[in-house]
C-alpha cells in the first residue's frame, strides 16, 4: 500500500509556497492540468510506438516520471486544502478530463468569482467536495492506466525531486535546472 502522507510531506519540501493559500492551489491546478496535458502525448507515443524494446522501455519510464508530476500537483492540492489524498470519501465518479475541468471550474469561482469553498453549489455540492473527488479520480486513473504501482510513481517522482533539490525548492535551481530532471 502506498505511503500517501510521506509523499506528500517529500512533496511539499521541494515545493515553492506562496503567501495565500488560493495561489497556491492554482498553482497546482494549473500544473495538473498542463502535466495531464503532456501524459496524455506521452500515453499517445507509448501506445502507437512500434520501434526497439529499449526504447519502449525508455518512453515507459519517461511516463512513469509524467504521471509522478501528476500525482505530485495532487499531492500538494489535497495538502494546501487540508484534504484527503488517498481516500474518496463516497466520491462522485468522473472522467480524468472531468475531474481537470472540475478543478479549474472550482479554482475560477473561488478566486475570481469569491465563491466560498464550503458553500453549496445548486447541486448541494461544495466546492471543497469538488475537489476532493477530483483528487480522487485522478488518482484512480492513475492507478488504472499506468502499469507501475502507485508506490514506485511516488518513488521515482521524489528520487528525481531529491536529486534536483538536495535540500529544499530553491527557485535557482528550478530555473537551471538539468534537462532530464
Amino acid at each position: 500500500m502506498a505511503n500517501f502522507k510521506q509523499y506528500q510531506d517529500d512533496a511539499y519540501r521541494t515545493c515553492k509556497v506562496m503567501e495565500a493559500n488560493v495561489y497556491n492551489s492554482i498553482h497546482m491546478v494549473l500544473g495538473i492540468t498542463s502535466e495531464y496535458l503532456e501524459t496524455k502525448e506521452a500515453l499517445e507515443k507509448v501506445n502507437t510506438f512500434t520501434g526497439a524494446v529499449d526504447e519502449h522501455i525508455a518512453l515507459t519510464e519517461d511516463l512513469k516520471k509524467e504521471a509522478g508530476d501528476i500525482l505530485w500537483y495532487v499531492a500538494l492540492l489535497a495538502k494546501f486544502n487540508n484534504l484527503d489524498f488517498s481516500r474518496g470519501h463516497g466520491f462522485m465518479p468522473m472522467t480524468i478530463d472531468k475531474a481537470v475541468e472540475t478543478l479549474n471550474s472550482v479554482y475560477k469561482a473561488n478566486w475570481i468569482y469569491d465563491r466560498a469553498m464550503m458553500a453549496p453549489d445548486k447541486t448541494g455540492h461544495t466546492l471543497e467536495q469538488q475537489v476532493q473527488w477530483a483528487i480522487y479520480n485522478i488518482i484512480l486513473w492513475i492507478e488504472s492506466t499506468f502499469p507501475f504501482k502507485l508506490q514506485d510513481i511516488m518513488d521515482v517522482n521524489i528520487a528525481k525531486l531529491k536529486e534536483r533539490f538536495p535540500d529544499k525548492f530553491e527557485a535557482d535551481l528550478a530555473n537551471n535546472r538539468k534537462e532530464d530532471l
